[in-house]
């Protein structure tokens, strides 16, 4: 049996590689996607259409408003790898951004009708023909040879989104009640299969630890206050007693309710970060517009890193009174220290 999943990995592999970097870009385009696997499908065979029944990863989204499907299938060669299926009503067909597609060969059908658009001069014919049709609901559906094409086709047909800040793929990832594998983008993001609200939707009336102002928390506890920042998880306290940190702040929320009252921004303290450190394992900071790690390395050793320097400390203690940068000793350049914080993932 061990030998047998080992076989059926490393078939899905590659596969799978390529099914995460459309989800990477998808995520640069902070499209909300589900992950699937969809067992019966259509392939070209020597020139034969048959129909087959294997587990294909497939990630449903919607790209400009329609339907998406695109498949990565295991049965391919130098001119396939997958596909590309947009469903569509006759209206949305009219407005369609063919452009996106004008260099792939294109089937547009439905359920009696069938056009296959090779030349772009006849398209708004065919368009016209397909909205002429009895049918209710058309599909567009193309064969794809690379991964690169894939992204050039979301990039033409997904707006650019203006944000403050970087933001992290796959901000947010559950498994919806319709036992399907999301990604969204943020928390008020729905499910793109069966158009539930996402489990960590804000919408329970809550007030604020920190500023004392109203705030809006998810079923389970978690949110965050617009008024001044904090972003909350129902055990913050308990964490803090057991901890002394809180999360995903790492600032207690005794120091921020603090640091509040000052007008300052939140900021761990140099203990404070030294508690998340043994809570979490990794942290990191800047400082002088260097990004600096601390971690653990054989359950014992502190490691205090960056680009330019590698120190080594063998408790606690050793790391808090000896931790120094250019012989500045961390614990009395703390105050210079910014976005002191558990280490992200890239």
């Amino acid at each position: 049996m061990k030998s047998k999943i080992n076989e059926l990995n490393n078939l899905y592999s590659s596969v799978l590689d390529n099914i995460e970097q459309v989800r990477r870009c998808m995520g640069s385009h902070h499209i909300d996607h589900a992950l699937v696997f969809l067992n019966t499908h259509h392939i070209k065979l020597d020139n034969e259409i048959v129909r087959i029944q294997y587990p294909i990863p497939t990630i449903l989204c919607k790209l400009n408003g329609i339907q998406t499907k695109i498949g990565l299938d295991l049965a391919t060669n130098e001119t396939y790898i997958g596909f590309i299926k947009f469903t569509l009503t006759k209206e949305d067909l009219l407005s369609f951004n063919f452009e996106a597609l004008r260099s792939f060969r294109i089937g547009i059908y439905g359920f009696y009708y069938y056009q296959e658009l090779v030349n772009f001069d006849d398209l708004e014919q065919i368009k016209l023909n397909a909205s002429r049709s009895g049918e209710s609901v058309l599909h567009i559906k193309t064969r794809i040879s690379s991964i690169k094409q894939i992204e050039n086709i979301i990039d033409k047909m997904t707006e650019k989104k203006e944000t403050s800040s970087q933001k992290r793929f796959s901000m947010i990832s559950y498994v919806c009640d319709c036992q399907q594998q999301i990604t969204i983008d943020t928390y008020s993001g729905q499910c793109p299969i069966c158009g539930k609200d996402s489990p960590h939707k804000r919408k329970v009336e809550a007030t604020c630890s920190i500023c004392g102002r109203h705030c809006l928390k998810d079923q389970y506890g978690n949110g965050e206050c617009e008024n001044c920042g904090w972003q909350f998880e129902r055990d913050e306290e308990s964490l803090e007693k057991a901890r002394g940190i809180s999360y995903p702040m790492l600032v207690t929320p005794t120091t921020a309710r603090e640091q509040f009252k000052k007008g300052l921004p939140f900021k761990a303290t140099f203990n404070e970060f030294i508690n998340g450190l043994y809570f979490y394992s990794e942290m990191q900071f800047e400082h002088d517009n260097i990004m600096y790690e601390v971690y653990f390395e054989h359950d014992e050793k502190i490691i205090f890193c960056s680009s330019e320097m590698i120190q080594e400390y063998s408790s606690r203690e050793d790391f808090q009174n000896n931790a120094h940068i250019n012989k500045r000793l961390l614990k009395d350049i703390w105050h210079e220290v910014k976005n002191p914080n558990f280490m992200q993932c890239g």
